[in-house]
């Protein structure tokens, strides 16, 4: 299959991976002058769900421990994410405090870190 498209094609693209525009080109593609696209992560770092959760909390009747035992879960399964002791927390979770507190579930799914590579020396 041939890769043969119209640099008019392109502009109308809506891609966060090949962001296109007709102000710059090289060749028949034409490059991105709009810096709202990326090829990198929408989504947030643990850092940004967790002020979001903490300030959802502060805003509820119940706390993440009382949540938690509610939901069936560990006492601290939400209060270790929380206070930094784990890094991320299971989907099931993230789409029931998506639906408890009504944040969009984009704003709570965390971007995974790089890992660093180990150098040859």
């Amino acid at each position: 299959m041939r890769f043969d498209r119209s640099s008019v094609s392109m502009g109308a693209d809506d891609s966060r991976n090949f962001p296109t525009s007709q102000a710059l080109s090289v060749g028949k593609f034409r490059l991105a002058d709009i810096h709202s696209k990326s090829d990198k992560s929408a989504m947030s770092s643990p850092e940004e769900v967790r002020a979001r959760l903490k300030k959802a909390f502060e805003g509820s009747d119940k706390g993440p421990i009382t949540l938690a035992l509610d939901w069936g879960l560990e006492r601290n399964h939400l209060r270790e994410f929380l206070i930094g002791k784990k890094d991320s927390l299971k989907y099931e979770v993230i789409e029931s405090l998506s639906e408890h507190f009504g944040i969009p579930i984009n704003l709570l799914i965390i971007r995974r870190l790089k890992k660093k590579r180990k150098s040859a020396a």
